[in-house]
């Protein structure tokens, strides 16, 4: 029987999310428009994740542990640009639109909780770089953050599968204290990045007037790991931009079980960082965006 009244309760989800292109010619338009600016993002993320995804993959110098979550952020926002919004375009315009949206909601809200995983990721991997300075390179190794994001995308995928068969409103309730503990957690990393890097300033600035010495090998090190962590905060703060409208919503279905017209649009700000974040990888990375300019001049260039 709660089986029965689960199933309901996820028809109903559905349907409220896919009104009827028939009810009004205000729903309609809202669909053109919705659809309309899905299809230059989705375009924009396909291109350019997939040019971050093949100059991290021909530049050997490019496999850092941090540069590894970084490629897993754009695998997640390359499956929103190739799968998700395909199917989310689809779903709102098809007749039998009921299976398209299930796949879509699984994958959708897997390739999200993957993304706010890997920024949280980002943030730990940056405190731990300049908290454990010198022990930073025992502690985070490739290895074990190639077998953390494998766990992480099978979690994903199984409970997003299996929250669909189950309770909605259940899983509403778990997905707004996971953003929120990744949230804790973020917030609290770049809170003792801040710390640390104004002591590190403190001290070095104290050393360089005691003695008036040359930066050395350490100093520079240090000054590449603060512009690291500013760069991973930029990220966390635009992606936290684009998530607001939908955490919202979110929190909404949790207490009156009822979803709005502006889901959609909600929904599309959400994909819309996928095709920004490219754009911001090569604005901060500069040894990124050489090569993504030189993988570019390979592919669109040749002679």
């Amino acid at each position: 029987m709660n089986h029965v009244l689960n199933i309901t309760e996820n028809n109903l989800f559905m349907d409220s999310f896919n009104l009827s292109q028939n009810t009004s010619g205000e729903d309609t338009v809202s669909h053109i428009i919705t659809s309309a600016i899905n299809v230059p993002s989705m375009l924009v993320a396909i291109v350019g994740n997939s040019l971050i995804l093949a100059a991290i993959l021909s530049t050997p110098s490019l496999r850092s542990p941090a540069i590894l979550l970084l490629c897993n952020l754009a695998v997640s926002d390359l499956l929103v640009g190739l799968v998700i919004q395909p199917l989310f375009i689809v779903s709102v315009f098809h007749s039998t639109r009921l299976l398209l949206t299930g796949i879509w909601f699984i994958l959708s809200n897997s390739a999200c909780g993957i993304s706010l995983c890997t920024l949280t990721a980002i943030a730990v991997d940056r405190f731990l770089a300049l908290h454990y300075h010198l022990r930073y390179s025992t502690i985070v190794t490739s290895f074990r953050i190639k077998t953390f994001l494998t766990a992480l995308w099978l979690m994903n995928f199984i409970f997003s599968g299996t929250v669909y068969f189950w309770s909605l409103r259940i899983f509403s309730l778990y997905l707004t204290i996971f953003v929120c503990l990744c949230l804790i957690i973020s917030i609290f990393c770049y809170v003792r990045i801040f710390k640390i890097v104004r002591h590190q300033q403190k001290k070095i600035h104290c050393q360089h007037q005691a003695v008036n010495l040359p930066q050395g090998s350490t100093i520079s090190n240090l000054l590449q790991l603060e512009k690291s962590a500013i760069n991973s905060f930029l990220f966390f703060i635009v992606m936290v931009l684009f998530y607001i409208p939908v955490s919202t919503y979110l929190s909404l279905f949790i207490t009156k079980n009822t979803w709005q017209s502006g889901w959609r649009v909600a929904t599309t700000l959400v994909y819309i960082n996928s095709s920004v974040n490219p754009f911001l990888y090569c604005w901060r990375i500069g040894d990124l965006r050489a090569a993504v300019l030189k993988t570019a001049r390979k592919l669109f260039c040749r002679k």
